[in-house]
């Protein structure tokens, strides 16, 4: 089977059927000031772990502390806030014992570094750490400098999804420039997915590393396409009512969060990879700087990517997961659909990008530019 049919068919098993509105990133200004120095390495010892207990602070995208996922720490209580934007990782942090962990995708890390807001992480105090795939257990991405900055949670593709009773499924970007979708495209206010995806549809190989003249087409493409666009919603978890409003056809760049919403509203949405291609993610554990309850943290970190709660983050959220033996326990349709036999595969066709840089270097485009262009793309 195609991966466009595996990506077209996924999650259909009853199972996953449950609403999770969870909310990826509006633009919102990426504010790099000076923030607190990372640490060398934890202070937390193995026993310090394991008597570890209290409050676990936690700044997280809405349904990654999902209380089943953490219901084997006894001992500790999650204490979560809400995540609207990736810039908020940065933001919300820079208080000293505001929060001890935060979930963020990979692109983050080099503005949370730069900002002084997360501190390494010691794998060896993480058990479950090595049951994971090794594909992210090695990951290059989350490491600088040889030291470990994300422990990996889920992951997923930015898709389009559509409507099946409004729209022929889209198989590439001319089919989304048809006149029967005009005004019926919903997309998210989230300049990093957007200006990727549509990098992607320009067939820029390098989809987070674009020169000037490149994201200038990037944005004349983006151009071209905006009478397609009903409205930029202020967040991921507006797109699913829009769905259910029947207010539009297709939305992107979207995720699965978003689909199993709006199947539970009622609407046969669908998803898939354009021809073109598409980007991945991984959102990962991060410590934050200043913890003031690291040894606990740490108990979290290795909680989550157990089998159990990575179960329940499959079964509530829809998306990849990292630990093999949790894996197994999901519907065979499942497995096949994110292509865990093979995950090298699986990410040609979505690369996992590092992220935009926030320094600039020659010719090379940095995130802050591509806020102020996404800025002016939706005020023109």
């Amino acid at each position: 089977m195609s991966k466009n049919n595996l990506f077209s068919t996924m999650f259909t098993t009853p199972g996953l059927t449950r609403r999770c509105l969870l909310r990826l990133s509006g633009a919102t200004a990426l504010v790099l000031v000076p923030g607190l120095s990372p640490s060398v390495q934890a202070t937390a010892s193995k026993s310090d772990i394991a008597d570890a207990s209290g409050t676990v602070k936690v700044l997280v995208w809405e349904g990654y502390e999902n209380p089943e996922a953490f219901a084997g720490l006894a001992t500790i209580d999650i204490e979560a806030a809400y995540l609207a934007a990736n810039e908020d990782t940065i933001n919300r942090t820079g208080t000293p014992g505001a929060f001890d962990l935060l979930t963020i995708y990979q692109g983050m890390i080099d503005p949370l570094i730069r900002t002084g807001r997360v501190s390494p992480i010691d794998p060896s105090l993480i058990p479950n750490f090595d049951s994971m795939y090794g594909f992210f257990r090695d990951a290059d991405g989350l490491r600088r400098d040889g030291k470990l900055y994300g422990v990996p949670y889920t992951w997923g593709t930015m898709m389009v999804l559509y409507d099946a009773d409004k729209t022929d499924q889209p198989k590439s970007f001319d089919d989304l420039m048809s006149p029967d979708l005009t005004g019926k495209v919903g997309m998210p206010d989230d300049a990093y997915a957007v200006i990727t995806t549509f990098a992607r549809y320009a067939g820029i190989d390098q989809a987070n590393s674009l020169t000037r003249k490149q994201l200038e087409e990037v944005m004349s493409l983006l151009r071209t396409f905006k009478p397609q666009i009903l409205s930029i919603a202020p967040s991921y978890g507006e797109l699913p009512a829009m769905y259910g409003r029947g207010e539009i056809a297709v939305s992107l760049p979207d995720w699965t969060p978003t689909l199993l919403a709006a199947r539970e509203a009622g609407r046969n949405v669908h998803s898939i990879v354009p021809q073109e291609g598409a980007f991945s993610f991984v959102d990962s554990w991060m410590l934050v700087s200043g913890a003031e309850n690291e040894a606990a943290a740490y108990k979290v970190m290795n909680e989550a990517i157990g089998p159990a709660a990575q179960k329940v983050m499959a079964d509530s959220t829809g998306l990849g997961i990292v630990n093999p033996e949790a894996v197994a326990m999901l519907p065979q349709e499942i497995q096949e659909a994110w292509g865990y036999d093979n995950l090298q595969s699986n990410f040609k066709q979505a690369p996992i990008y590092p992220g935009a840089p926030i320094e600039a270097s020659g010719d090379v485009t940095t995130y802050q530019e591509w806020i102020a262009a996404w800025t002016d793309f939706k005020a023109a």
